[in-house]
């Protein structure tokens, strides 16, 4: 095989493969009996399933409602970018307007963990392979001017931040989703309606699985409006839904659902209810919800436009129409204030019964609802104003330390400094005709020397090797004890001194950085020392490194081309130790070598 396809390729340079017939497919064609599995829990609001739920689902998804109206917080958010479609996939604008708005997230999200608040996550999903690309060059860009964002990208999380394209994002979602729609006009200002995998026969079913990975929030930047698009393409479904999707995310309606949201009090008794709570000068919105479940009435928080202070459930039609007790109590209730909302119940029998005591009860409950949230706002306005203070604090901080870290000049390149060959000791096989073990103990001190004046620093365990090889011989219980009496022999006679693990020429101040290339010396064979003066030697340009790219440059310098857990977690260490020591500093822009 020679690893080529016959499969066209996208614009992008990926192949285009067919859709292969899928398992529910296969099963619905063999006449199974099919039932749909209607209650929908992942989207915290709404907005994000709404779309999917019409064009996809024919509707028949149940959602519950959202106890905010839609917010940069949660829900659907678009973005119009100013940005042009560059061909092959890419549009370099809308990748960094995404870089950019992901480190917002991510700055935003680190001081919530400081304040001890619950942190949401993030994935970025784009339309092609060299989107994807782009939008990771471009933070690991800004992740190297600004060190401090790093811990947000930890992999080790529960839910790491991704990004991903729309043929490997199945099955992933997160609280909030940031969709790089890339396509638009070129700079030619002509739209051309090929749209990657979207045009496919199946494109429909690649857009539904990327607008549905967020929890909260998702935000569609765009370089084009969905009005941009003909109504009326041709071929697949796939330009036709994206159109449609654009417009939703940008007007924040679908013509099919705007018609059903305008619903009214569902019985005598709501209605009765609502104008009670409007004669007392509350906004009251009836039927609150867009598909399947509703709740009767929402009373708004006229302070937080857009957001409701709570919810009343009467026992009118839709509470009889649940089929089970449990439908209609406990998991619902539980679903909704997980949402967000307080939930006050009102029992006709009640209602007709004591109207004025009914009256007072809810009053009083709707002012502490009213109370708690105002208690609950000024908590997180407070909140963020002591972060924004840590964060001047920090910022005053890295300032007067960047006072103290040498500089390159201004538009100065980074060179890689130069590192000198490791040398290996000479003489294998020079005394193979002799046995190591009855070999004088004064000689093999001499040949511990020799190796050591060569390769010092060396590790214990290559300092045995080359002496196995100047032996032709190989390591046996007996032939490690008389090569650790000959080593001890000569540290004791002062012709080597040990240091750990670690061999050094008598007297010995300074290292030198040494490639490995070609050695296959282990990364966790080179003294500590070492590691050390490779960091100080690439910092002394003057230049600032991210913490990751810092790794990765030492690591080169001393000759490694593929990471290794032991190696790298070395190189840290040296880092560490420097920054403990106080010999480099940590700035806005990265680890410096201080002055």
């Amino acid at each position: 095989s020679t690893g080529q396809t016959d499969a066209p390729l996208a614009e992008d340079g990926t192949p285009m493969v067919d859709d292969a017939e899928s398992i529910l497919e296969q099963f619905m064609g063999a006449g199974i009996p099919m039932s749909r599995l209607k209650w929908h829990y992942r989207s915290a609001h709404e907005s994000l399933i709404n779309f999917s739920n019409v064009s996809f689902y024919d509707s028949d998804l149940y959602t519950f409602p959202s106890v905010e109206t839609g917010t940069a917080a949660g829900g659907l958010v678009f973005e119009h970018v100013d940005g042009v479609y560059e061909g092959k996939g890419m549009n370099t604008k809308e990748a960094q307007r995404v870089a950019d708005a992901v480190v917002s997230f991510a700055k935003d999200q680190l001081a919530r963990r400081e304040l001890g608040e619950p942190v949401q996550s993030l994935g970025v999903g784009t339309f092609n392979l060299r989107q994807q690309l782009a939008i990771q060059d471009e933070l690991e860009r800004r992740r190297r001017e600004d060190p401090s964002i790093e811990p947000f990208f930890d992999r080790a999380g529960a839910e790491p931040f991704f990004v991903k394209n729309l043929e490997n994002i199945q099955g992933d979602e997160r609280d909030a989703i940031y969709i790089s729609v890339t396509y638009a006009r070129g700079a030619d200002g002509k739209l051309r309606l090929n749209f990657g995998p979207l045009n496919g026969q199946n494109g429909w079913r690649r857009l539904n699985v990327l607008v549905t990975r967020a929890r909260r929030q998702m935000r569609v930047f765009s370089s084009m409006r969905g009005d941009e698009i003909p109504a009326a393409t041709t071929g697949s479904d796939g330009p036709r839904l994206l159109r449609e999707f654009l417009l939703y995310a940008e007007r924040g309606r679908l013509e099919s659902v705007t018609a059903r949201a305008a619903a009214d009090t569902e019985s005598p008794f709501e209605r009765d209810v609502l104008r009670e709570l409007s004669q007392r000068g509350f906004t009251v919105i009836p039927q609150v919800g867009v598909a399947g479940y509703r709740i009767d009435l929402g009373v708004q928080d006229d302070a937080s436009p857009g957001r409701f202070l709570c919810g009343i459930e009467c026992d009118g039609v839709s509470y009889h129409s649940s089929e089970t007790a449990r439908d209609r109590d406990r998991l619902r209730q539980q679903v909704l204030e997980a949402r967000g909302w307080r939930i006050h119940r009102i029992w006709s029998t009640d209602w007709f019964k004591d109207r004025a005591g009914q009256i007072d009860r809810l009053m009083k409950l709707i002012e502490e609802d009213r109370v708690r949230a105002r208690e609950e706002a000024d908590a997180e306005r407070t909140a963020r104003e002591e972060a924004a203070v840590r964060a001047r604090a920090e910022e005053e901080r890295r300032k007067a330390e960047e006072a103290t870290l040498v500089t390159a000049g201004p538009g100065a390149p980074y060179v890689r400094p130069a590192a000198a060959p490791y040398h290996l000791t000479p003489g294998e096989g020079r005394y193979a005709s002799s046995d190591l073990v009855t070999t004088p103990l004064g000689q093999l001190a001499e040949a511990v020397k020799t190796v050591v004046d060569t390769e010092s620093p060396i590790h214990r365990a290559d300092l045995v090797a080359r002496i196995l090889g100047m032996w032709g011989t190989r390591a046996g219980s007996r032939i490690q004890a008389v090569i650790g009496d000959a080593c001890a022999a000569a540290e004791k006679g002062g012709l080597v001194e040990r240091r750990g693990d670690f061999f050094w020429s008598p007297g010995q101040a300074s290292v030198p950085v040494r490639s490995r290339t070609g050695t296959r010396i282990p990364g966790d064979r080179i003294a500590p020392e070492e590691y050390r003066a490779a960091v100080l030697a690439i910092l002394a340009q003057g230049h600032a490194f991210g913490p990751a790219q810092l790794v990765s440059e030492v690591r080169s310098l001393l000759g490694y081309s593929r990471t290794g857990a032991d190696l790298d977690d070395a190189i840290t260490a040296a880092i560490a130790a420097l920054l403990r020591d106080g010999e480099v500093g940590e700035a806005s822009t990265g680890i410096r070598l201080r002055g």
